[in-house]
């Protein structure tokens, strides 16, 4: 039954037609247009007589049957996964799309919406401020430590003022190599003799 369908229901190349220098390809017709037309479809034969489709299946006009399923808060929606190049800025990435769906969603129809479900640079966002409040209270820290060893203002002023020299003067050169943040932890291996 399914290679009687299968071979009914198709459309094959029968070659070329030439005239008058010009060439034009041949096909045959084979895919009915209406689900009606497939009910007259011959399947097989049984002693002689055709079988029609009709005749061992219920043929009609429907959906396609679901056989994925998206759902916000319960609703039925369009999922659509966005994933950034290798060695992509993933922050840069998240906000690019974020401008882009305020724009497109201006041009939406009424009613319709777009969502941000996944944000992957909100981990990235974190590790960030992690960072930034680490150096913080690693350099109140320092100060104070000097301060109570060493019990002199004038140490104490120092290293205040050179340590945040010390780390900016570090950025600026990362940034003007065109390092970030992201390297850090693979740095040894940008060298070949230190792999």
């Amino acid at each position: 039954m399914v290679d009687g369908l299968r071979s009914e229901n198709t459309n094959a190349p029968l070659g070329r037609l030439t005239r008058g220098g010009a060439e034009y390809p041949l096909r045959m017709e084979g895919k009915p247009e209406r689900a009606d037309d497939y009910r007259q479809m011959v399947i097989a034969r049984s002693n002689g007589r055709p079988v029609t489709l009709a005749e061992v299946a219920a043929v009609g006009d429907g959906v396609e049957e679901k056989r994925r399923l998206a759902l916000i808060n319960g609703i039925p929606a369009i999922g659509l996964d966005i994933y950034k190049q290798s060695g992509a800025n993933q922050v840069q990435v998240v906000d690019n799309i974020k401008k882009i769906m305020g724009k497109v969603e201006k041009d939406l129809p009424p009613g319709v919406k777009l969502s941000l479900v996944r944000d992957g640079s909100i981990m990235t966002r974190d590790s960030l401020a992690d960072v930034k409040e680490t150096l913080l209270i690693g350099g109140i820290l320092t100060i104070v430590i000097v301060f109570c060893f060493i019990n002199s203002w004038r140490s104490t002023v120092i290293t205040g003022v050179t340590l945040p020299i010390s780390v900016i003067s570090s950025f600026i050169v990362m940034n003007a190599m065109g390092m970030t943040l992201n390297v850090m932890t693979s740095w040894p291996c940008r060298w070949p003799s230190a792999c």
